[in-house]
Order: C-alpha cells, then sequence, then structure tokens
C-alpha cells in the first residue's frame, strides 16, 4: 500500500491535536468545553469591551517591534515551555516574536486569543500556574491593543 506524504503530514497533524485538545477559543480549563461565538470578544475587568479601541481585531496588525519587558518575562518563563519555535507539546504556535501576536490565529489575531487564553486561565496547561499579577499584566496588555516596547527600552 502506497502513501503519499500529503496523507502522512495530514495523520501526523492529526495525531498532534488528538493528543493535545487545547483550544485557546473555548470557554472552559478542563471537561467539557464550549466554543466561543465567532464575534465574541473577551470584556475588561470594568465590563466594557475589552478590544472596542483596537480596531478590526479580525486582520493583521502589521505591528513589529518586541513584546514589553514585563510581558516578555512572562512568556519566556511560562509560555515558551511549549510555545517556542518550534512548539512543542502540541502547541498550535510560537510565542517568541511580536509579530507573530499581532498575526491572525482563526478568525482573530493571536493577542485576543492570548487574553482569553490567560484571562480563563486555560493557559498554561501546566503547572506552574499563572499568578493574578502575571494575568493581569498579560490581560491589560493584550487589551491596550498589544502595543510593542518602545524603541530604545532594553529588558534585565
Amino acid at each position: 500500500m502506497r502513501v503519499s506524504l500529503a496523507a502522512l503530514a495530514a495523520l501526523s497533524v492529526a495525531f498532534v491535536y488528538l493528543g493535545c485538545n487545547a483550544k485557546v477559543e473555548t470557554t472552559c480549563v478542563g471537561g467539557s468545553c464550549v466554543p466561543l461565538a465567532p464575534n465574541t470578544v473577551a470584556s475588561s475587568s470594568s465590563g466594557g469591551p475589552c478590544f472596542s479601541t483596537c480596531g478590526d481585531v479580525t486582520k493583521p496588525t502589521g505591528k513589529t517591534g518586541e513584546f514589553p519587558c514585563e510581558v516578555e518575562k512572562i512568556l519566556a518563563d511560562n509560555c515558551r515551555r511549549c510555545h517556542t519555535d518550534p512548539p512543542t507539546k502540541g502547541a498550535p504556535f510560537p510565542l517568541v516574536k511580536y509579530e507573530r501576536s499581532q498575526e491572525l490565529y482563526g478568525a482573530k489575531v493571536l493577542f485576543v486569543a492570548m487574553e482569553n487564553a490567560v484571562r480563563t486561565k486555560f493557559m498554561p496547561l501546566e503547572p506552574p500556574k499563572l499568578t493574578d499579577p502575571e494575568i493581569t499584566a498579560i490581560t491589560s496588555w493584550n487589551c491596550s491593543c498589544s502595543p510593542p516596547r518602545d524603541p530604545g527600552v532594553t529588558c534585565k
């Protein structure tokens, strides 16, 4: 029986996703997951739409730069256990370059999915989990439309 490379690639992708059922656009941390409605946007702690000032979050932003220092440290210490380049443990994308957070992931820009995954404590999947101050830092950055680090600023 001959199997094409494309078929093998499709099977390996299916295997990876069967092994890891993490979906950042769901409303669960475990158990029965409910997909978010296509145009759902997370709400900020003040109750208003988190991304209301960000423009069209269904299109890449084209922004370039570096992650702000506080966000960079949280990503390095927590998220890049899986979201490295190349991703490991079934992670669907790397979180190494700032520009990646400005690209589409599904129907929305990745920083929108990041906000939901962190706010709902879905991510990181493996302990240690993010602390409340880390969650606040990431979601505040996301809800402020994920600006890059100011030019000339270096992180310690």
